[in-house]
Parts: structure tokens; sequence; C-alpha cells
């Protein structure tokens, strides 16, 4: 009887748990699972389904009813699961400064007071650091503009890896044109935005933008950029096409002509 009871204890380890975030896959007890790639400072969140169909009073499975991580890395940081989440969410944060590598964090799955007798259900993730997760380019990188002529440029933002983060990009050696703006990537993806600088004096400015995660200063990067300010024939054709004057009739049949001839320079 006492063998038949045992064995009934400790059903529950011979069934396996859904994970569904950030990789979809049946974990086994115990088992270690590469979760994927981060930055120093990001968040990334660890999603199990909380029901399973084996083990349990009845051996017809039951809830899970909250997750937790234990015996964290040193200074990293963690929120358990809301109680009877669906599915059950815990998130996991090394700090700002965490050195590249993989970490690897034990995740308890619990069956409150085992009142279904799943009992306490464990596995592993495994986090790779790595601090190669941004990338950053501006197109053009210089360009020749007209006086009160806009030079626009498209400031691409790439995340590398499997958190999102909110990148801060600036600008710095353009008087009065600086600017800082946020700017949110999801996991492993590309954003742009538009930089415009608009300059009333004959002057060569050589700036750079930068891009640095806001989740730790150790990611960070910077492109040069040079805008050119010229007043002449070709580059007030050319400044042309890149934006809106106010102008007569007369003056509009000019600087469309301007326009054209713009283009093919």
């Amino acid at each position: 009887m006492k063998k038949i009871v045992a064995l009934f204890l400790f059903f529950h380890l011979l069934f396996s748990i859904q994970l569904v975030s950030p990789v979809i896959r049946e974990i086994s007890e115990n088992e270690t699972v590469y979760i994927g790639k981060i930055g120093p400072g990001q968040t990334i969140s660890v999603e199990v389904y909380p029901k399973v169909f084996e083990g349990g009073k009845f051996g017809r499975g039951g809830n899970y009813d909250y997750a937790y991580a234990w015996a964290l890395p040193p200074k990293w940081k963690s929120t358990p699961s809301k109680i009877y989440g669906n599915p059950l969410q815990v998130s996991l944060t090394p700090p700002p400064d965490a050195k590249e590598g993989n970490y690897t964090i034990e995740i308890n799955v619990e069956d409150e007071g085992n009142g279904e007798l799943l009992g306490v259900y464990r596995f592993f993730v495994m986090v790779e650091i790595t601090h190669d997760n941004l990338g950053l380019s501006v197109k053009p990188q210089k360009q020749t503009v007209g006086i009160d002529q806009p030079a626009v440029f498209t400031i691409t933002i790439e995340n590398k890896v499997d958190s999102g983060d909110i990148f801060i990009v600036s600008s710095q050696g353009v008087p009065g044109w600086e600017f800082s703006k946020p700017v949110y990537v999801p996991p492993r993806s590309n954003k742009s935005i538009a930089y415009e600088i608009v300059y009333s004096e004959e002057e060569l400015f050589a700036g750079k933008i930068y891009t640095q995660s806001q989740s730790s200063p150790v990611v960070r990067q910077e492109v040069g950029f040079a805008v050119d300010v010229r007043s002449d024939f070709i580059s007030d054709c050319k400044a042309v096409n890149r934006g809106t004057l106010l102008f007569s009739p007369f003056e509009g049949l000019i600087y469309s002509l301007a326009g054209i001839i713009g283009a093919f320079l």
C-alpha cells in the first residue's frame, strides 16, 4: 500500500508542461531549455501554460497556480507570476552591467497548497547575455543642400536580440538641430525615424547620431553624418526635390524646372 501511495504522489514527475514564450515547446521536469539572447539590463519573460492533462489527484491533470524564479544569479531581478495567471509569466532581468555569457535560472511552478496534488514542477531556463544587441545606420551619411532647404536623414535602429527595448536616439554637432527621442524597437526587428535639418547659412556641419539602450549604458552606438549647405545652382536644383517652397506662380515654373534638372544631376 505504501508503495502505491508513493507512486501516486510522485506521478507528476512523469508528465511535461507547456512553455509558451519566448519559445513554444513541452518541457520535462528538471529539463534545461535555451530561451534566447538579450542585452544587459533587458527583461525577458518566461510564460507557462498552467493546465496539465496528466498526474494530479485523479490522474487527469489540473491547473498550476503560480510560478517564480529561484536562486537567481547575483544582481539579477525577477517578478513572479500573478496567482492563477493564464499564462503564468515570470520576468527575468539581468543587471545593467551584466557580463556576456550564458546564465541558467531555476523556474518553479506550483499548485497552491498542493490542492490538486500536482506538487512543484521545476525546470531551468538558459539566457544568453550579449553586448552586441544594437545596430545603427544613418542614410545618407552626407548631403549637400541649398540654403533653407531640408536635409533629411533616415536613422535605422536594429534590435538584434529576443527582448524588446527602448533606445534613446540623439544628435550632436549641428547647432539648433540637436534632439533626443526614445524609440521602442520590438525583438529581432528594425525601426526607422527621420531626422531633418534646415539651415540658412553656408556652412559644412559634421555631426553624430547616438543610440543607447535605456536598459544599460553598456549598449551604445554612434554614427557620423555631414551636411554641406551651399548656395549654388546645382545644389539649389537638388534641394528643390527635398522640400516644399512657397513661391509665386511665375517662380513656381522656375522652381519646377530646377527640380527637373536637379533630378538628373
